[in-house]
């Protein structure tokens, strides 16, 4: 599926970092756990992502080990962030190329487990953890699928949503002029609560496929006559969006059709937490858009979106141990003490 970049633009415009949430006529909105799980079908409760691996050497080890591919050596006088791998930055294409080669038949679980890591990677960085360029992946992610069955211990939601928190508070600067993460996310989001700027869905005959909403708009015949990407159209629609134009639970009646991993972290999705994503902590604040979840919602109180936390960045920091530099936030999502509540929506 394409994104609609002149809907995401329009959505940026009206991003505020101070409460992490969209700024329209009817009210705040936002991203929520609940929309990361029941959308993308990614799992929200569990580990953060925070371990720092100094321990398992340096990232051209981690991806030989792991991968089963040795980085070519960087070229002296290279200019910065031209080379194969950066960081722990890895150029995807040269990833790419490396599987190219089908998964032999008769292929041992050694090498399985090599393709199936590089299957993942490249789901994660090209879906939920985007770079603003588009065109590298982290490999810092291979640490959680030593075996491959770690990764189920964490928390990629919650990640992933710290991610595109980070990546929509950046974007809303003036000087910005790109913008990474969930994208996908943003644009189904934006869909499912307002269907007058969402495209028709035109199905084959046969059943939907089950799973997540994003898995349900693949192979789907779309049609639209609403100007898709054109900027202008969507601010006009953001700007002049009426009551009925909003739906603010658009999964009330389809909850019970999800399978079991779309709905396993519910528990969680009006929990008043930071999210974390190694160095990037960003604050969840459903209490913000509790008619998002079926309640009134009164006038909340200051949110805490840190400007200190936003200025943390990598640089100088690559071998920084995020698990005892942010311990108070990562304990505050362990505990998840605080959940938005309030008396049911009973208005129109």
């Amino acid at each position: 599926m394409d994104i609609d970049h002149a809907l995401i633009t329009a959505l940026v415009e009206r991003w505020r970092p101070e409460t992490h949430s969209f700024h329209l006529l009817h009210g705040e909105m936002t991203i929520t756990l609940q929309d990361m799980e029941v959308i993308m079908g990614v799992p929200i409760y569990g580990l953060p992502l925070v371990e720092s691996i100094p321990s398992m050497g340096s990232w051209r080890d981690v991806c030989r080990r792991l991968l089963g591919r040795i980085l070519p050596d960087r070229e002296v006088g290279r200019k910065k962030n031209t080379g194969v791998l950066e960081g722990a930055s890895i150029k995807a294409k040269w990833l790419e190329d490396q599987f190219s080669n089908p998964l032999p038949v008769d292929a041992p679980e050694a090498l399985v487990q090599k393709y199936a890591r590089f299957y993942i990677l490249e789901l994660l960085g090209g879906t939920l953890f985007m770079d603003k360029s588009g065109e590298r992946i982290s490999i810092r992610y291979l640490q959680y699928f030593d075996p491959i069955s770690n990764g189920k211990k964490y928390s990629w939601g919650s990640a992933a949503l710290s991610w595109l928190y980070r990546h929509l508070c950046k974007a809303s600067e003036k000087t910005a002029k790109q913008i990474g993460g969930a994208l996908l996310l943003v644009q189904l989001w934006a869909w499912a609560r307002f269907p007058h700027i969402c495209p028709v869905m035109r199905h084959p005959h046969q059943a939907l496929p089950p799973g997540p909403l994003a898995v349900r708009w693949k192979g789907a015949k779309i049609t639209t006559e609403h100007s898709m990407h054109v900027l202008r159209a969507y601010r006009v629609s953001l700007t002049s969006l009426r009551p009925n134009q909003i739906v603010w639970e658009p999964y009330r009646n389809y909850l019970g059709s999800l399978p079991a991993y779309c709905t396993a972290g519910q528990h969680i999705w009006r929990s008043i937490v930071p999210l974390i994503h190694f160095w990037v902590v960003e604050g969840h604040h459903p209490e913000c858009v509790l008619r998002q979840f079926g309640m009134k919602q009164g006038i909340p109180k200051d949110v805490d979106t840190s400007i200190e936390l936003h200025k943390i960045t990598l640089q100088g920091k690559h071998t920084e141990d995020w698990a005892q530099v942010h311990a108070p936030h990562i304990a505050k999502w362990a505990a998840h003490a605080k959940i938005a509540d309030a008396p049911a929506f009973t208005g129109r």
